[in-house]
């Protein structure tokens, strides 16, 4: 039986973050960044993706590659971690207001921005959410190669984009879409690989450190939530599975947890 219960205590309360400003705008940007760092890495194969702090990539990664290979869509012979892969997650301190360039307007952060196609304002706030990747490879010749790729990348800024959806005062739905300033400093080599894996593997780590700038958009007095396209979009570029007893909300939340079951269902 599918386990569908959210653990928050929003959520217990009866606050539901599937609508929640705050939820979709930290989400929106997972997905961004996601994509991102699949087009710059591995051919846009979200599949080499796994969302995770470096402690726990490894355990992460074996548990998504054994879902990919239940479906058929990951070679039983690649190995259990099928490297390369990239695990990034936010920093426990990772979302703050400062940010590298001057965004931060009064006007906008307390009464707003207009939007004619809504009728009303949505209130505009600069913030710098800052996530940890660590790209995983066993030859010399990937560890190279992923190095270059991100000398190219810490020598520019990188522009991204995410989407959430609202309500307009007439009922009808709007996409809004935010801007995201990514930037990255890479480490080449640190000390981010279990012991275990030492033993039996060579493997190579690349860390990159990724503040991206962003706003977010929204109040408390209105529903917003991630653009339905791009979790329907997202789910399938990562072969996640999709059943008709859980909410993709919750899918999305199960894939941005460290505790959660990748492919969103738990038997109990």
């Amino acid at each position: 039986m599918a386990d569908t219960r959210d653990d928050s205590f929003f959520q217990q309360k009866g606050k539901s973050w599937f609508n929640k400003s705050f939820y979709n705008n930290i989400f929106s940007t997972n997905i961004a960044v996601w994509r991102y760092l699949a087009d710059s890495f591995f051919e846009g194969d979200l599949t080499r993706i796994v969302w995770s702090s470096p402690e726990m990539m490894f355990r992460k990664r074996q548990q998504q590659v054994a879902s990919y290979v239940q479906q058929g869509k990951a070679d039983k012979n690649a190995g259990v971690l099928d490297m390369p892969f990239c695990a990034f997650r936010l920093d426990q301190d990772s979302a703050s207001t400062d940010h590298e360039r001057t965004w931060f307007n009064q006007a906008l952060n307390t009464k707003g921005k207009w939007i004619d196609e809504l009728g009303r304002y949505v209130r505009l706030t600069p913030a710098t959410f800052n996530y940890t990747a660590v790209l995983v490879c066993q030859s010399d010749i990937d560890l190279q190669y992923l190095t270059h790729k991100m000398l190219w990348d810490d020598s520019n800024e990188t522009l991204l984009e995410s989407f959430v959806d609202t309500t307009a005062e007439d009922g009808t739905t709007h996409t809004l879409k935010n801007i995201i300033v990514c930037s990255t400093r890479t480490h080449m080599n640190p000390d981010y690989t279990d012991s275990d894996w030492i033993q039996k593997n060579k493997i190579q780590t690349v860390r990159v450190d990724m503040p991206c700038g962003t706003w977010i958009m929204g109040d408390d007095l209105h529903n917003y939530w991630i653009t339905k396209k791009v979790i329907l979009d997202f789910l399938e570029d990562a072969s996640i599975p999709i059943h008709e007893e859980t909410p993709v909300e919750q899918l999305v939340n199960n894939v941005f947890s460290e505790a959660g079951v990748w492919g969103g269902k738990n038997d109990n």
